[in-house]
């Protein structure tokens, strides 16, 4: 459909152009605003004895409530932020999650990682879980999965080398 508005109106391009590009602009800066809206939810995390109850303050009916055994641990990773009618990706975030054996409930949002890491750091501690980064491997505590070191050591893993010998002379020539 692009085309052939192109086609009929080749003299005007550089005009529908210049419309279409203006358009996403827009689209993108509305986005942009929308997300900084959102994204300034605050969501409330209360523990008495054995049972706390999470509730986002804009949502003053949405309530969970869980015991403190419920948590496995507390996740951080890293999203993108997709918005408007192009889905142009407008940010970057680092989120911060309950990780429960049933499900998960999002606990924060973060621009960068040293404050995801700071905030899940006492979130952890205050809840006496572990804390680990989502889809990460290293060799620490904050790793989903661990690296297999011995692995690379090993010379047997390690692709064998094929061999190619000489083919016999030409019998033709």
């Amino acid at each position: 459909m692009l085309s052939a508005l192109f086609y009929y109106l080749r003299n005007y391009d550089s005009l529908l152009i210049l419309a279409l590009i203006g358009i996403w602009l827009i689209d993108y800066g509305l986005a942009h605003i929308h997300y900084r809206r959102a994204s300034s939810q605050t969501i409330s995390l209360s523990c008495r004895s054995q049972w706390c109850v999470w509730q986002m303050e804009a949502q003053p009916n949405d309530r969970q409530k869980f015991r403190l055994t419920d948590v496995r641990q507390v996740e951080i990773a890293r999203v993108f932020l997709r918005g408007g009618v192009f889905q142009t990706r407008i940010a970057s975030a680092w989120q911060i999650t309950l990780v429960f054996l049933n499900g998960t409930l999002p606990f924060s949002q973060e621009p960068t990682a040293w404050q995801a890491l700071r905030q899940g750091k006492a979130l952890a501690t205050y809840l006496s879980v572990p804390l680990q980064f989502a889809h990460s491997q290293g060799q620490n505590n904050y790793a989903a999965q661990p690296l297999v070191l011995q692995r690379l050591r090993d010379p047997r893993t390690f692709p064998r080398t094929i061999h190619s010998q000489p083919s016999p002379p030409d019998l033709a020539n």
